[in-house]
């Protein structure tokens, strides 16, 4: 029986995964907490620190220097392994744009676009890898690094991963040089002030978040996708369906985007969202639905049916069962490529299996409009039929 991973810790992959900018100090206090003090541990397999170039500059001298950086005194300080750690200069990421040119800064509207894609796509990296738990800091950097970084979490976080800010009381707070509480206290001198560093009181607060990545419909959200997109699909997905058919232009809308569809697999849609509109029961195929067919007939010639697609709705099963699978799926495929995670709320449902199987779209009927060549007159004989 495979076991079932819910808590952090016990993930085989953990990532703690911070931003920073001049104070690289925040990685290394985050680590102690989580490495040395939670109960029970998480101990990270990989480190990741996103920054600009002068961040991660003084993150290389600082925590890793020539060996005795205070990464590594932290990890000799508590008997931490570093062999079990993946965490090396290779581990500090500088934010690229478009082009690929390293950020010096993050002070325009360009820079701060650039930041959030890659922000986004580290987040997406480490959340794809169902066995690996995202533990993220928001603590270090610009005010607009954490805020990405947290809204990334929250796009595409799962239940095992983890937002965090860590605090710390003054003076050591505005200190360049603490970086942790040793195990032995030593005194150090923080604005003309001696202290100890016994005094320090570190606190990681735990940061809630909405997590979406959990949601099926959103799994894989628009791979390589930037940020302003990421969010527009899913704020998309989140709205309330509106279906238009209007039988006029031979054309469905939905979620206020014409939809590519054949003249076929129109009809097919306009005729279950009818029946939405109506609240009628789910079509079961292998019954008498003759009747419904018959109903559209003569809309369908107006939008552009064939005649061979006419002489498929006029058979004695009902819809053409033969060819009703296949444009069902073909008008779901399209669905999801138009729509994105949106495309869920809008695709033919089936419940049952062949022959006895019931299709149906799950919209209410105030999700639909019907509109154009007398719909009211439309809708009594697909309501006929329904009844039969």
């Amino acid at each position: 029986m495979t076991e079932v991973l819910v808590q952090p810790h016990d993930f085989p992959r953990r990532i703690l995964l911070a931003v920073s900018g001049i104070s690289p100090q925040i990685l290394t206090e985050t680590l102690y907490k989580l490495a040395v003090e939670a109960v029970p541990a998480f101990i990270p397999t990989e480190i990741h620190l996103v920054s600009t170039v002068r961040g991660v500059e003084l993150a290389r001298e600082t925590l890793f220097g020539d060996g005795e950086g205070q990464y590594y005194r932290l990890l000799k300080d508590y008997g931490l392994d570093p062999g079990q750690i993946d965490f090396g200069p290779e581990n500090l990421h500088v934010i690229r744009d478009e082009r690929g040119a390293e950020l010096g800064d993050i002070h325009d509207e360009a820079a701060n676009h650039a930041a959030a894609n890659f922000i986004l796509e580290m987040v997406r990296r480490f959340c794809a890898d169902d066995q690996a738990a995202v533990h993220a800091s928001m603590a270090g950097g610009r005010k607009t690094m954490g805020f990405y970084l947290a809204y990334a979490m929250s796009l595409l976080g799962r239940t095992q991963d983890r937002l965090s800010h860590i605090l710390i009381n003054p003076p050591f707070e505005s200190s360049r040089g603490f970086f942790y509480p040793p195990p032995t206290p030593r005194r150090m001198v923080i604005r003309d002030e001696e202290v100890s560093t016994a005094d320090a009181r570190l606190i990681l607060a735990d940061i809630p978040f909405v997590r979406m990545g959990s949601q099926p419909a959103l799994k894989g959200l628009l791979e390589g996708a930037g940020y302003s997109e990421t969010v527009n699909q899913i704020q998309r997905s989140l709205d309330d369906p509106r279906l238009l058919i209007d039988f006029d232009k031979g054309q469905a809308q939905a979620h206020g985007e014409w939809l590519k569809l054949g003249a076929v697999q129109f009809s097919i849609l306009a005729w279950l969202a009818i029946r939405a509109k109506l609240g009628s029961p789910q079509v079961q195929l292998a019954g008498n639905e003759s009747a419904n067919a018959h109903s559209l007939l003569a809309v369908m010639e107006e939008v552009g049916v064939t005649e061979r697609s006419i002489r498929v709705w006029s058979t004695q099963d009902g819809f053409g069962n033969s060819e009703f699978g296949p444009n069902r799926t073909r008008i779901n495929r399209k669905l999801e490529k138009q729509l994105g995670p949106a495309a869920s709320r809008y695709q033919i449902a089936q419940t049952g299996k062949r022959p006895f199987a019931r299709y149906a779209l799950g919209l209410t009927p105030e999700q639909v409009l019907i509109k154009g060549l007398g719909h009211e007159l439309l809708m009594e004989e697909v309501s006929k039929g329904a009844e039969q």
